[in-house]
């Protein structure tokens, strides 16, 4: 009998496995939202918009400190640890094994779909931010950017890492670039979670935790939800956890936890910030298992036509949304001109909804008019 379980065993560990069908579309389908989440974060935020005739420090109106304290508990830093589980899973989805010729290939396709797009992009970045500098735009878009006066700041600044400040010149590329340094250290990362796999995940949590809780603006505090998630999704797909059926059947309880979690994090945010940023880790958790959940009862429940559309497009949103905000929010604070509080509220809300129907237009003219540069600038993504 043992000999009989022991082949079997070998049988099982022998074939290549694939996630779910309603895992693969429940991932594809999550993308567009988590680009959303990160896009609400980048326009409520204790920022100072700049226009022309006058400077609205954000966190000075009552009820736009408000939303910010609500998306500080219920979506600040959600999403991007969300992408590299997402990564990390189907990077090593249908691996029987990781050899040298499967690694090189999957490198190969890594700098058409991560590097070549994540070096346009800061390129763009850089022109907008000195262009933004030059009289004749100057005058009309009362937009600012972080611009680089030496040759070694611009060079740089497509690296972003350095103390300080790890942040490249599209901003919210860090994420493409530690995804990078993940994908990098995969040959390694791949064997430990063959050999060790509980025992590494163990100490990548520990890791992160510590960094996120005690060194979030240092590169720790960039790096470890790279490491933790991107491994942390390859070791459920090496488990063979199909993470859309199971957050599906987790979803009551995921979002009765998500939501208490994110209300307790706003009553203890004013006197324990310690105790408060451990309980946003560990609700951090919860929203992945509820944005995935939530994304795999709407494919199994409704038909997307256009889901290959939305998940290629939320790339391009991604890459684009703090890049157009370098103009984007001063230019419509300075159209509306608010003076209340609820006004500058209302102006914000009106800068999220614009830019999530714009960019989506704006990817959709790029590929009807020149579906080359576009396909470029995504990785191919379409």
């Amino acid at each position: 009998m043992s000999a009989v379980t022991d082949n079997k065993s070998h049988i099982a560990e022998a074939e290549p496995w694939r996630c779910s069908d309603l895992t693969s579309m429940a991932l594809r389908a999550a993308r567009w939202p988590l680009s959303m989440v990160t896009v609400l974060n980048h326009v409520i935020e204790p920022d100072v918009v700049a226009t022309s005739a006058c400077a609205y420090t954000l966190p000075d109106y009552p009820a736009v400190q408000s939303a910010i304290a609500v998306a500080d508990a219920f979506t600040r830093g959600f999403a991007i640890p969300a992408f590299f589980l997402i990564s990390g899973y189907l990077f090593v989805n249908g691996l029987q094994q990781l050899t040298a010729t499967i690694y090189r290939d999957k490198l190969r396709r890594r700098v058409n779909t991560l590097l070549v797009p994540y070096l346009l992009w800061n390129a763009i970045a850089l022109i907008v931010a000195i262009a933004l500098t030059l009289p004749l735009l100057a005058d009309y878009l009362p937009g600012r950017a972080d611009y680089y006066y030496s040759v070694k700041s611009c060079i740089w600044g497509f690296v972003g890492i350095k103390p300080g400040n790890y942040w490249p010149h599209d901003g919210s590329l860090w994420f493409v670039r530690d995804l990078m340094i993940a994908v990098a250290l995969m040959p390694l990362g791949y064997r430990l979670l063959r050999r060790c796999g509980a025992l590494m995940m163990a100490v990548l949590a520990l890791f992160w935790l510590w960094a996120y809780t005690y060194a979030p603006n240092s590169y720790a505090g960039f790096i470890s939800p790279a490491l933790m998630f991107f491994y942390g999704g390859a070791y459920l797909n090496m488990r063979r956890v199909d993470i859309g059926s199971l957050s599906r059947r987790a979803l009551p309880y995921a979002a009765v936890a998500y939501v208490a979690l994110a209300a307790l994090c706003m009553a203890l945010a004013e006197g324990y910030p310690r105790l408060t940023a451990m309980v946003h880790n560990i609700n951090l958790v919860v929203f992945i298992v509820l944005a995935i959940g939530l994304s795999a009862w709407a494919v199994s429940r409704f038909t997307f036509r256009h889901l290959k559309f939305w998940a290629s497009v939320s790339f391009f949103v991604y890459a684009a949304h703090v890049i157009i905000f370098y103009f984007y929010k001063p230019l419509v604070f300075s159209i509306i001109a608010p003076h209340t509080d609820v006004e500058v509220l209302l102006t914000l809300l009106a800068v999220y909804v614009s830019i999530g129907a714009l960019l989506p237009l704006l990817y959709a003219a790029l590929r009807r008019l020149c579906p080359a540069a576009l396909a470029v600038l995504t990785g191919g993504r379409r």
